[in-house]
């Protein structure tokens, strides 16, 4: 009788350990499968100089779905709602800063790019050639009478 009961216990908790492995191992492939957000890094000068700051959309078109901003370590991450479904679409990212060129990157090659691990966005300077400028004063000469 008490051989019994030991066997069922046995028998329940190697059943329940299954059940446990099984149901991590789904929770773990669904995460590596369903990726929700794009993380990555700004810097500049082929990763010598962080870009702070840097304003980061994910676009259709001319319109905004998501859109962040990095910290000033040039870090940065957006959350997706259902990346599977926004991403089927033409949607593309798109980094600008002050002082560098923008770029336009393709939503669905970023994601493939990430497999979990941090973009690095590596801008360029933008260099604007000035015109020159004439100075003017404004002044006009003032004459008098007993001049």
């Amino acid at each position: 009788m008490l051989l019994k009961k030991m066997i069922k216990l046995m028998i329940k908790q190697i059943a329940l350990f299954f059940l446990l492995l099984f149901c991590t191992l789904f929770q773990v492939l669904g995460q590596a499968v369903a990726v929700n957000y794009i993380a990555g890094k700004t810097v500049a000068e082929s990763g010598r100089l962080v870009v702070p700051y840097a304003d980061i959309k994910v676009k259709k078109g001319k319109v905004v779905l998501y859109g962040t901003i990095s910290d000033m370590d040039g870090n940065f991450k957006i959350v997706f709602d259902n990346a599977d479904k926004q991403f089927k679409k033409k949607t593309h990212v798109v980094f600008s800063a002050n002082g560098y060129k923008s770029q336009i990157i393709r939503s669905k090659k970023l994601l493939m790019q990430l497999s979990g691990e941090k973009v690095i966005i590596n801008f360029n300077p933008n260099q604007v050639q000035l015109e020159k400028m004439k100075k003017k004063t404004g002044r006009k000469k003032i004459t008098t009478r007993d001049s």
